[in-house]
């Protein structure tokens, strides 16, 4: 897949992810009342606590999976939430519906894991044309440096720097991250 079509797929991915939420989180904002009885009613010490923990959670969460804010965070928040509701409120293995609403938390954790350790796609400019970037290093810290008497400059110097790892690099016509 293109990078463009990368990017819209992490987009519309984190939208589809957010949707549950959304709807859950402003359904128990509405409905206050009842979910603060439905979170006594499943023996929660202190409900009220509990519903307003579960709105802002599910509200703040579901918004900022869709307007792409701290996408790693958000994402080991959403996981964490996911596994801790499936715990709570999903555990009844003798229902078979609970069984599949469990196992539709820890699916849906499995993603927000994903958006943890990989984040999401940035819609972001790309390098000018013909200029040489690496990602995620501080540009002024490229600048030349002597090793044993040799002088290494930009690229080199950061993999020398990092052992030689792969070290991602804008540098095409096109301004499609290189990876050598």
């Amino acid at each position: 897949m293109g990078t463009n079509m990368n990017d819209a797929a992490a987009a519309l991915g984190r939208v589809l992810l957010s949707v549950i939420f959304l709807l859950s989180g402003f359904q128990k904002l509405t409905g206050f009342g009842g979910t603060v009885a439905y979170m006594g009613g499943m023996g929660l010490p202190v409900p009220e606590l509990a519903a307003v923990v579960a709105i802002l959670v599910e509200c703040l969460g579901g918004i900022l999976l869709v307007i792409g804010y701290q996408i790693r965070l958000v994402g080991l928040v959403m996981a964490l939430w996911c596994i801790a509701t499936a715990l709570v409120a999903h555990a009844q293995f003798a229902d078979q519906n609970q069984m599949i609403h469990f196992l539709k938390n820890v699916a849906m954790a499995g993603g927000f894991l994903q958006l943890a350790a990989f984040g999401g796609r940035r819609v972001e400019p790309r390098c000018p044309m013909g200029e040489e970037r690496t990602a995620g290093v501080n540009h002024e810290f490229t600048r030349g440096m002597s090793v044993r008497g040799k002088v290494i400059v930009g690229r080199d110097k950061i993999r020398w720097l990092l052992g030689r790892h792969i070290v991602p690099a804008c540098n095409s016509r096109r301004g499609e991250p290189q990876f050598r």
